[in-house]
């Protein structure tokens, strides 16, 4: 979960220790150690689940533009290339793109269907979106939870830093004949209108929400500053259902 975020929700699990403990405190009188410590744990899992549900929010909104910014670059690449049928002008309009480099690692290999090809380029085009985002290592937020939720390099590569590399690479003939092959026909139908946004993100986003369970959401919601809180929370919890003095021996 990105900063920003988990101070928005910083309250959540103290509102919710307060809750658990006053109402344990009401019904139940003097609480146990046994008591006390399941109200902190009971605290402790709303937490996390309140956490989670804000993270998963959070996945959605940034899935939903990284697609919608997919598909703009596709369509600007598109726009540029579809209609070049001379080999010269197609490698000096190619050269140096980034976004030709998404569907250059793609046609590489093999597949049964022309739309198998372009989910896989598509759903590429994301990860490498969010290999964008991912500015230090070990960050976390959105952007990582949608890159972990599928693997388009081996050996964890980033592929931005694949992209980049190859976009300085000169395009070869076997690259030109795979763009012909594979990408020209929907690249001309996305320059014609004939590709719609809803069309080009339904599939990827239906992929990346099955690629993500529950414990990546929770996880991913457990920050520095929310895991704080839920401790500050559970102890709440703990100490209005069972007073210092209760914790004294007699």
């Amino acid at each position: 979960m990105s900063t920003w975020s988990e101070v928005s929700i910083f309250f959540l699990p103290l509102a919710i220790g307060l809750a658990v403990g006053w109402n344990a405190r009401l019904f139940g009188g003097n609480g146990s150690f046994g008591v006390a410590g399941f109200n902190a744990l009971l605290t402790m899992v709303a937490s996390i689940i309140g956490m989670a549900l804000q993270h998963r929010m959070e996945v959605e909104s940034f899935l939903n533009d990284a697609v919608r910014l997919a598909y703009h670059e596709t369509l600007s690449y598109a726009n540029r290339t579809a209609s070049i049928q001379d080999t010269e002008s197609l490698r000096r309009a190619m050269s140096g793109s980034e976004v030709a480099v998404v569907g250059r690692i793609a046609a590489r290999r093999r597949y049964e269907r022309f739309e198998d090809f372009w989910f896989a380029r598509n759903l590429a085009h994301v990860h490498w979106i969010a290999c964008r985002k991912i500015t230090v290592y070990g960050q976390g937020g959105p952007e990582r939870t949608v890159l972990e939720a599928f693997r388009v390099m081996p050996n964890k590569l980033f592929l931005d830093d694949v992209i980049r590399a190859e976009s300085e690479k000169p395009i070869t003939d076997a690259d030109i004949e795979r763009y012909y092959a594979w990408e020209q026909y929907y690249l001309k139908r996305m320059a014609d209108g004939e590709v719609k946004p809803e069309r080009f993100a339904d599939p990827v986003i239906l992929a990346v929400r099955t690629g993500i369970d529950w414990a990546s959401y929770a996880a991913g919601g457990f920050g520095l500053v929310s895991g704080m809180f839920a401790f500050l929370g559970s102890l709440l919890a703990y100490r209005i259902v069972r007073r210092v003095d209760e914790d004294k021996t007699v």
